[in-house]
């Protein structure tokens, strides 16, 4: 899809590109591949340090939105 915008008489083209995206449980998918991984006695693909530095980064994040709330509503 194109869309032509016109800003300050300029015409600029903007192409949106919307590929098809198989839908999956990607929790599901790397459990499976973990339980492959042990049956084939191979490496998984997601590893146990991938896994938990994957963890301290949500962790981060859910810590830092708390924080945001904390300090931009009142009576959070």
């Amino acid at each position: 899809m194109n869309i032509e915008v016109d800003t300050d008489g300029n015409k600029k083209s903007v192409h949106v590109h919307k590929p098809r995206v198989k839908k999956l449980n990607a929790i599901q998918e790397e459990l499976l591949s973990f339980a492959k991984a042990i049956q084939n006695n191979s490496l998984p693909h997601v590893t146990l340090n991938d896994g938990c530095k994957a963890l301290r980064v949500a962790h981060t994040v859910i810590e830092k939105i708390n924080e945001r709330i904390t300090n931009t509503l009142p009576n959070a």
